[in-house]
C-alpha cells in the first residue's frame, strides 16, 4: 500500500495554535521581566525621601525706611560682601518735619528763658541799688568813726584834767562808739568788696539767643546722624533668586528684601517618615537616584543624623487635608559629585544592605 503525503496545515491554524498555547506564557514572561525593571528602577521605599540642601539667605533690615538704591536684579550673581541694597532710615519730609517740631519746642523754652531774664534783670537792680546803699552807709560811717576818734581824744583829755571833768564811764562809752564804728567799716570793706565782685556775674547777658542757636545746631546734627543710610551686603557667595522690593519702597524692619541661594551646594537632606523601618547612622552607605527618565546613580554616605523629629520640608511631601506638618528623623548625606545635583531637587534614597 502506498504512502500518503500528509495534508499540509494552514498556516492560519499555525497561528490559531500559536496564540492558544505559547503566546499566552511569552506574554507573561514579557510583562513579569517589564514589571521587575520598573520594580527595580523606579519603585523606591515611601518613608525614606530627600532633597539636595538649599542654602538660602534673606537680607534683612533692622530698621524701617526707604529703600534707597537696589544694586542687584533677579537671577544675577553676586559674592560674599557685595552690597546689596541701600536703606535710608529717614526721608526729607520726616527730617524737615522733626527740624520744625524741635524749633518750635525751642522757641517756647527761649520764651520761658526771657521770662526768667527779665526776673534776672529786676532781682539784678534791685542788688544794684543796695550795693549803691550800703556804699552811702559806709561813707556815713566812716564819717561818725572820724567824729568818734575826735570825741576819744577829747574825753581822754577831760578824763586826765585835774581836777577830772568827767567821769570813767563816759570815756568807755566813747571809746566803744569809736571800736564799733571802726569794726563794722573793716567788715562792710571786705563785704562790699566781695558783693561787688561777684555782683557782675549776676548781670543779665544776651547769651540766650546763642543758647537756642547752639542747641538747634546740635540737634540738626543728631537727627542727621539718625538719617543715615545702611547699606546691607550679601553674607554669602551666590545668585539672587527673589526680589521682594522695588527701589523707592517703603521698607518695615526685619522683612527679608532680597533672597540669594548658594549656586552649590554641599550634601543632601534626607527624612526618614513613619513608619520607621530602617533608621540611618554615621557611615551607613546611601544610594542616590535622580528622578529623571535615565535614573542616574550614585553612592554616598551618611555624615549625621539628627537626635530628634523635625519638620520635613514642604517641596518633599504633598500637603495633606487635616495634616499641618508632617514630621521625619532627619539625617546629613555626603554629596556624590558625579551627579552634578541642583540645590533643592528631590532625589531617591536607598539604604544599602548591612
Amino acid at each position: 500500500m502506498d504512502t500518503l503525503t500528509p495534508i499540509p496545515t494552514p498556516p492560519a491554524q499555525r497561528w490559531r495554535e500559536f496564540r492558544i498555547q505559547t503566546l499566552p506564557i511569552v506574554t507573561f514572561l514579557v510583562v513579569m521581566s517589564c514589571v521587575g525593571l520598573l520594580w527595580k528602577q523606579y519603585v523606591l521605599p515611601t518613608n525614606i525621601i530627600g532633597e539636595v540642601e538649599a542654602v538660602r539667605a534673606n537680607i534683612i533690615s533692622t530698621l524701617p525706611g526707604t529703600l534707597k538704591e537696589l544694586k542687584v536684579s533677579r537671577f544675577e550673581r553676586v559674592t560674599n560682601g557685595q552690597v546689596i541694597a541701600v536703606i535710608s532710615t529717614m526721608d526729607t519730609e520726616t527730617f524737615q518735619a522733626s527740624l520744625r517740631s524741635i524749633e518750635a519746642d525751642l522757641k517756647l523754652m527761649r520764651a520761658r528763658m526771657q521770662l526768667d531774664m527779665e526776673r534776672n534783670a529786676a532781682t539784678y537792680e534791685g542788688m544794684r541799688l543796695d550795693l549803691l546803699q550800703e556804699r552811702v552807709d559806709l561813707a556815713i560811717e566812716r564819717v561818725n568813726n572820724k567824729y568818734y576818734e575826735s570825741e576819744v581824744v577829747r574825753q581822754h583829755q577831760l578824763l586826765t584834767n585835774t581836777p577830772v571833768l568827767i567821769d570813767l564811764t563816759t570815756y568807755e562809752y566813747w571809746v566803744r562808739l569809736a571800736e564799733t564804728t571802726r569794726t563794722n567799716i573793716v567788715e562792710r570793706e571786705k563785704y562790699l568788696a566781695e558783693k561787688e565782685r561777684t555782683l557782675p556775674a549776676l548781670a543779665p547777658g544776651t547769651k540766650a539767643d546763642e543758647a537756642i542757636v547752639e542747641a538747634i545746631r546740635a540737634q540738626e546734627e543728631k537727627l542727621r546722624a539718625e538719617v543715615m543710610t545702611i547699606s546691607l551686603r550679601s553674607p554669602i557667595d551666590g545668585m539672587v533668586s527673589f526680589v521682594l522690593h522695588a527701589q523707592g519702597e517703603k521698607v518695615v524692619a526685619n522683612m527679608p528684601l532680597v533672597t540669594i541661594s548658594a549656586v552649590a551646594a554641599t550634601r543632601i537632606i534626607g527624612y526618614v517618615r513613619k513608619p520607621f523601618s530602617n533608621m540611618p547612622k554615621p557611615g551607613d552607605t546611601v544610594q542616590i537616584r535622580r528622578q529623571t527618565f535615565k535614573r542616574e546613580s550614585a553612592q554616598a554616605t551618611v555624615l549625621e543624623v539628627s537626635s530628634q523629629l523635625e519638620p520635613i520640608t514642604s517641596t518633599l511631601i504633598p500637603a495633606q487635608a487635616g495634616v499641618k506638618v508632617e514630621l521625619g528623623l532627619a539625617f546629613a548625606i555626603s554629596m556624590p559629585a558625579e551627579l552634578a545635583l541642583i540645590p533643592g531637587e528631590p532625589v531617591d534614597l536607598i539604604f544599602g544592605k548591612k
